[in-house]
């Protein structure tokens, strides 16, 4: 594969022309639909993640270079303002103004792909993408401080653990909770489903028969061992795969309406100017970009009917209409989706807002600041100034009421083999200051023990975590021996907490033939109550002799 503008030989994988900066136009559509939606389909690799400045997740961008794509908390602010803008210049126009600010964003996005790259986590997407996942937590009091008191101390050394997954494709899932206290088993709860069948097995209440019942023959079931009753009963039916599915399907949004957009926005070149960029002077290339505010509510238009079509409002109107919800009932659920719409809010906002007029900055072959000014409002995103370019971000937001300033800084290409990280949140609301948020984040992959460790402080408060996060080819686990929860400079708590993400493992779910509903008499089900009331009596007598600390605890 050769590069259309300078006729540089490229690797098949490329993104970039490595010569003349350009982008590769063969994969250029791919890239466009991906940024312009999260989950739009694309022909190409795992769609990688940004975490922006809020904490909400951003536009994502593809590549085959870039598969182990994910951002630590607090770690790369910021970059939807950047990955926005990709999203609109990479549709194949690669000349004048608008050609130039598209090598920029191209460089740029890549610079911050290059630094999560050097991290070689798992690629999360892609287990998100092939909708087959498997997480598992465990929370463990330590410590608890004596201004607790003795009786709230009985409970160090209790854990909870809560475990779960699910692959769409196969229609499997499972969840379980379970507590412990030190070696000792509290209670142990097991739920799984394969298709319309869901399954639940509880050793200290159930024994070891495990019960399920069909979900979508459960109304006919319930009807028959409640005749009096069947008339409101028997219609309940639903199957929870076909309602992940609605919303696990990707968007199709309308190629041409993403093309209508880009044709529409315009990009003039200004001049040049020396800005501030995040401490450091730099001489810049100023850039006008305007998107015209018909041509957003166009492409709205298009997105929304591509939301449409997922008929995720319907999945949730049908499962309420299978437990027999009534007409009112079902009008008022859906009064209460149409307030909630997004795209009713966002409509408002650019009907209000009218053309989006952006400023765009150049530094270097890299987008320095974007900056956007309106009536009374604001917001200021600024890219380097430091010695790497992915290792400083700042962004400030101002609205009618708020005034919101980000800033993160560090070594976020880890090229010292750590990777560190210190942003800073200050919210200004009304004119009331709140307390200042820090986040102080460090992870070097090449130490054998505590590898990982995050401090969040705000006004004397401080959470402070520290242990090993390990990653393999596909799966992560953090195990923090020391999460701590401290006042001005004393201890309150002490936890454990470990957590792990991976393909969906279904080897841990209990086996064995369930006793299904439909198989059972009223008579069946007396007896199977009485069992489970007498199950519980024992099972709370065996938890006195085993952990007497926690009934002195609640006598």
């Amino acid at each position: 594969m050769f590069c259309k503008h300078c006729g540089q030989k490229l690797e098949d994988e490329a993104l970039v022309c490595p010569s003349c900066g350009a982008a590769v136009e063969s994969r250029s559509g791919d890239v466009l639909q991906s940024a312009l939606h999260p989950s739009a389909p694309v022909s190409a690799a795992p769609a990688e993640d940004y975490a922006p400045a809020g904490g909400s997740r951003g536009p994502e961008l593809e590549g085959p270079k870039h598969k182990k794509n994910w951002i630590l908390p607090a770690a790369i602010g910021g970059v939807a303002v950047l990955c926005i803008l990709a999203a609109v210049l990479l549709s194949g126009i690669f000349s004048g103004a608008k050609g130039d600010l598209t090598k920029a964003v191209t460089k740029s996005v890549s610079a911050w792909q290059a630094a999560s790259d050097t991290l070689e986590l798992p690629d999360m997407a892609a287990l998100r993408k092939e909708q087959s996942a498997s997480q598992r937590t465990t929370i463990q009091i330590k410590n608890l401080s004596d201004e607790f008191g003795t009786e709230a101390q009985m409970l160090e050394g209790m854990s909870v653990t809560m475990a779960g997954g699910s692959d769409l494709s196969e229609r499997k899932l499972n969840f379980s909770l379970g507590a412990a206290y030190g070696p000792s088993e509290l209670i142990s709860v097991q739920i799984w489903a394969e298709d319309s069948i869901l399954t639940m097995a509880c050793p200290a209440l159930l024994g070891e028969q495990v019960y399920g019942f069909d979900t979508e023959t459960l109304g006919r079931d319930l009807a028959r061992l409640d005749p009096d009753d069947a008339e409101e009963l028997e219609n309940v039916s639903f199957n929870i795969f076909d309602v992940a599915e609605s919303y696990a399907k990707p968007m199709e949004i309308d190629a041409a309406a993403t093309k209508a957009l880009d044709d529409a926005m315009e990009v003039e070149k200004t001049g040049s100017e020396t800005m501030d960029i995040n401490g450091t002077s730099l001489k810049c290339d100023a850039y006008h970009v305007t998107f015209p505010q018909q041509a957003m509510l166009d492409y709205l238009d298009a997105v929304r009917d591509a939301y449409d079509a997922q008929e995720k409002n319907q999945a949730i109107l049908d499962l309420y209409r299978s437990f027999g919800a009534s007409d009112e009932e079902l009008a008022a659920v859906q009064e209460q989706l149409r307030n909630t719409d997004m795209f009713e809010q966002l409509e408002e906002l650019l009907v209000e807002a009218g053309d989006l007029e952006l400023d765009v900055y150049v530094n270097d072959g890299y987008v320095a600041a974007v900056i956007y000014e309106g009536d009374g409002e604001f917001l200021h995103a600024y890219f380097g100034g430091g010695e790497n370019y992915a290792d400083d971000f700042s962004l400030e937001i101002q609205t009618e009421e708020d005034n919101i300033q980000f800033t993160s800084s560090g070594n976020h290409s880890a090229s010292d083999g750590a990777y560190t990280d210190t942003s800073t949140l200050a919210i200004d609301s009304r004119g009331l200051y709140l307390p200042q948020v820090k986040s102080q984040l460090t992870y070097d992959p090449k130490q054998p023990s505590d590898n990982f460790s995050w401090e969040l402080s705000c006004e004397g408060i401080t959470l402070t975590a520290k242990g090993q996060l390990t990653s393999g080819k596909d799966n992560l686990f953090l195990d923090l021996d020391q999460l701590s929860f401290s006042v001005l400079g004393t201890e309150y708590a002490r936890l454990g907490l470990s957590w792990s993400v991976g393909p969906y493992d279904y080897s841990e779910i209990s086996q064995g033939t369930p006793t299904m509903l439909e198989d059972m008499t009223t008579d069946d089900l007396s007896a199977l109550s009485y069992e489970v009331s007498v199950n519980a009596q024992n099972w709370l007598i065996s938890l006195m002799n085993d952990v007497p600390e926690l009934f002195q605890l609640f006598m």
